[in-house]
C-alpha cells in the first residue's frame, strides 16, 4: 500500500495517468460524434503523453540529486531542448533522410540511424559547451529530453500520414499512436540518453573523452539500425519482441548511468 501511495504521488505518474484519462475520453467522444474536429487533440495527446511522463521521471531524479549542486536544470531549459529536438531535429533529419538513395535496405536504415543520432545530439550538445550543467545526471536529462522531444514530434507525423490515408476510420491511428508512445522510451530516449550521460561522465573523468563517447555513439547507431530492421519484417511476432529486447538493453545503460550518479553524484 505504502508503494502505491508512493507511485501515485509521483508527478510523472500523474502526467501519464491524466494524459491516458484524456486521451481515452477524446477517443470516445470521437467514436461517439463522429466529429473529426478532435483528432489533433487525440494525435497530440497520443504523441506526448509518455514521452513528457518519462522525461518528467528523469528530470525529478536529477533535480533530487542536483539541487545542492546548482539547483536542477530549470524546467524551460529541458522543454525548450524538447521542443526544439522535436521540430528541428525531426525536420533536419527528414531533410538529410530524403537525400539518401541506395538499393541496400541495411545501407538506408543504417544511414537513417546514424543521420538521427547526429541531430538528436545537436541541443545537448550546445548545452555541453555553454552551460554550467555537468553532472552526469544533466547529461542524462538533455539527451532524454531530445530523444523524446524527437519521438514525439516523429510521432505526430506518423499520426497525421495515418489520419491523411485512413479519412473515416481512426482505429489505426489509435494503434499507431499507442504502439509509438509505449514504446518510445525504448528507443530514441535510450539512445539519445547513453550518448549524452557518456558525454557528461567522461567529461569528468577528463581522459579519452573521444574514444569512450564514440563508442556509445555506435552502440546508440547499432541498436536503432536493429530496431529499423526488425520493423523492416513488417511481422508484429518479431517486430515487438525484438523492439522490447533493443529497448531494454537501452534502457538497462540509461538506469545503470543513473544509479552510478546516485552513488557518485560530483
Amino acid at each position: 500500500m505504502r508503494f502505491i501511495r508512493f507511485i501515485i504521488s509521483q508527478k510523472w505518474f500523474q502526467i501519464a495517468l491524466f494524459g491516458t484519462v484524456l486521451f481515452i475520453l477524446v477517443d470516445l467522444a470521437i467514436r461517439y460524434t463522429r466529429h473529426f474536429g478532435f483528432v489533433p487533440t487525440l494525435i497530440i495527446l497520443g504523441a506526448l503523453i509518455v514521452p513528457v511522463a518519462f522525461a518528467a521521471y528523469f528530470y525529478r531524479q536529477e533535480y533530487l540529486l542536483d539541487r545542492n549542486i546548482h539547483g536542477g536544470i530549470p524546467l524551460v531549459m529541458a522543454s525548450i531542448i524538447f521542443i526544439l529536438s522535436g521540430i528541428i531535429g525531426t525536420i533536419m533529419a527528414g531533410v538529410l533522410e530524403f537525400q539518401l538513395d541506395f538499393d541496400s535496405k541495411v545501407a538506408l536504415f543504417l544511414s537513417a540511424s546514424i543521420i538521427e543520432e547526429v541531430t538528436k545530439l545537436v541541443f545537448p550538445i550546445i548545452i555541453f559547451f555553454k552551460s554550467k550543467y555537468r553532472t552526469d545526471v544533466d547529461g542524462l536529462v538533455f539527451g532524454i529530453a531530445s530523444g523524446m522531444g524527437f519521438a514525439a514530434f516523429e510521432t505526430l507525423g506518423f499520426g497525421l500520414v495515418t489520419l491523411m490515408s485512413y479519412l473515416t476510420d481512426i482505429t489505426d491511428l489509435e494503434n499507431i499512436l499507442i504502439s509509438r508512445g509505449l514504446l518510445a522510451p525504448l528507443g530514441h530516449a535510450a539512445w539519445t540518453g547513453l550518448v549524452c550521460g557518456a558525454l557528461w561522465h567522461y567529461r569528468r573523468k577528463g581522459k579519452n573523452i573521444f574514444l569512450a563517447v564514440f563508442a556509445y555513439f555506435l552502440l546508440a547507431v547499432f541498436l536503432h539500425l536493429l530496431w529499423n530492421l526488425a520493423f523492416l519484417s513488417g511481422k508484429s511476432a518479431i517486430m515487438y519482441p525484438s523492439f522490447v529486447a533493443i529497448g531494454v538493453i537501452g534502457l538497462y545503460l540509461v538506469f545503470r548511468r543513473l544509479n552510478h550518479a546516485k552513488r557518485y553524484p560530483l
